[in-house]
């Protein structure tokens, strides 16, 4: 597995690292046709970057991961008790089709206790079970470009 990650980490898509209190920054950029985001994570070992750029097409939510999005994973989204819930339905590499890919799930809320934002993040596998996970809080605001 840990082959796997090193393969998606030269992509920017994910790491095979374990560490917690990680600082982390996202930028997000909107263009024409959805939402790219470059997320850093400072780490001991050095800085790692994340890719992907968010669209929305005629069957939904699809996410381009890594560099030049040779990852798409096709995203379901709801809002429940005021969090915003993804959870992938089908993935993709290169255009063909992953059969049984691990399923991602992502929620992101306010939480009031620590008055910042809150992310939380798994890629799990029916066979191999928890593949991947982080989760943390951030502050979010809006910058003049």
């Amino acid at each position: 597995m840990r082959l796997a990650l090193r393969a998606l980490e030269r992509r920017r898509i994910l790491f095979p690292v374990w560490e917690r209190e990680v600082a982390f920054t996202v930028e997000n950029r909107a263009d024409h046709s959805g939402v790219s985001a470059v997320r850093t994570f400072r780490l001991r070992s050095g800085d790692r970057t994340m890719v992907d750029h968010v669209a929305f097409d005629a069957r939904g939510l699809i996410d381009r991961l890594g560099d030049g999005g040779v990852l798409g994973a096709r995203l379901e989204a709801s809002v429940v008790d005021g969090q915003l819930r993804l959870v992938s339905t089908s993935a993709r590499w290169r255009g063909m089709r992953i059969p049984f890919a691990p399923r991602v799930r992502l929620t992101e809320r306010f939480d009031e206790a620590a008055g910042r934002q809150h992310v939380a993040l798994t890629l799990e596998s029916k066979v191999l079970g928890r593949l991947y996970e982080y989760s943390g809080h951030f502050d979010y605001r809006i910058e003049a470009s």
